[in-house]
């Protein structure tokens, strides 16, 4: 009874993690309640990270599922129709066993799709080697890796990438819907919160926004930051975000507060939620790490916005308390 439950449970964590996938170009995405719910468990990570490299393998192969679909001969009729939306409860699961489907339709190249290899960082940074790339997982983030293409990444939270140059393999790295792509450079990219920042200190990378539209070339000393709604802006730097090794200090030029607040999360170990009419205002300072909320209060104070405990999360909102 207790395993009937637990796969239950399962294919619930990944309905849910299918719809939250499914939902994050909408423009009423509601990244902070998504943040809540990666947080809430171990496993929605992991259920998410499968399902984001899952939609990758299937953009990948979509030409041939197309001629496929286009063949009804070819499919069983007992079995459901695919829908690549993912968004009803049975449809979910029947997208998400895209393997055995594709076995019915008696097509072999990615009818068993390797499950992906998760890296998770602790208390400390974690350095992993992927597909030609040197990465340091900041403490408490995780990056996922399909082991049938390497070179496609799902990234929670900070990471540095040094990336081998080869011509003939794109790394493709997703975090918070946006897309980075790279051939051969050194950059940075901190998520959370629906927005992402991407500093490269050397090459140059393409980032492409949620909302579609074309990609925007990240050059060498130039930082892109992606906001929640989808708008994507460049601008020059003269440093990156850099969080010293052993719990050093966390330095910031003009982040939005929401993206500060995902990284005071991660290293202060206290849920912090940014109300959405300050989560793009703009923080430059230096935080000292802890663990707790005394964290929560220094940003608070330094940002002048008002800090209010709201059962186990801090809410950060318009004016500062006096």
């Amino acid at each position: 009874m207790g395993t009937d439950d637990e796969m239950m449970h399962d294919k619930e964590v990944l309905e849910a993690a299918a719809r939250w996938h499914s939902c994050q170009a909408a423009e009423d995405m509601d990244w902070l309640a998504f943040e809540a719910w990666l947080a809430a468990d171990p496993r929605h990570r992991d259920a998410f990270d499968d399902i984001a490299l899952l939609d990758a393998e299937i953009d990948r192969h979509t030409p041939a599922l197309h001629r496929l679909l286009s063949t009804p001969e070819r499919v069983a009729p007992t079995h459901h129709r695919w829908s690549r939306k993912m968004v009803g409860g049975g449809m979910v699961a029947a997208g998400l066993a895209v393997g055995l489907i594709l076995t019915t339709w008696e097509w072999t190249p990615i009818a068993d799709v390797p499950a992906p290899a998760t890296y998770r960082a602790g208390s400390n940074e974690l350095d992993v080697s992927i597909a030609d790339a040197r990465i340091t997982l900041a403490p408490g983030s995780s990056l996922a890796a399909r082991s049938g293409n390497r070179s496609q990444l799902a990234l929670t939270g900070r990471a540095e990438f040094a990336v081998r140059h080869d011509p003939a393999r794109t790394m493709l790295v997703r975090a918070q819907g946006y897309e980075i792509r790279d051939v051969g450079t050194r950059f940075e990219v901190v998520s959370g919160n629906g927005m992402v920042r991407v500093s490269v200190s050397e090459g140059v990378v393409e980032v492409r926004a949620p909302n579609g539209g074309g990609a925007t070339r990240v050059v060498a000393g130039h930082v892109a930051t992606g906001l929640a709604d989808g708008r994507l802006t460049l601008a020059s730097s003269t440093q990156t975000v850099k969080e010293g090794r052993r719990n050093g200090p966390l330095s910031f030029e003009a982040m939005p507060l929401g993206l500060v607040a995902a990284e005071v999360t991660r290293v202060s170990g206290q849920q912090v939620r940014v109300e959405t009419s300050v989560a793009a205002k703009p923080f430059s300072g230096v935080l000292a790490t802890s663990r707790g909320e005394a964290m929560v209060r220094t940003l608070a104070t330094l940002a002048g916005v008002n800090a209010r405990r709201q059962g186990d999360e801090i809410r950060l909102e318009p004016g500062a308390r006096r």
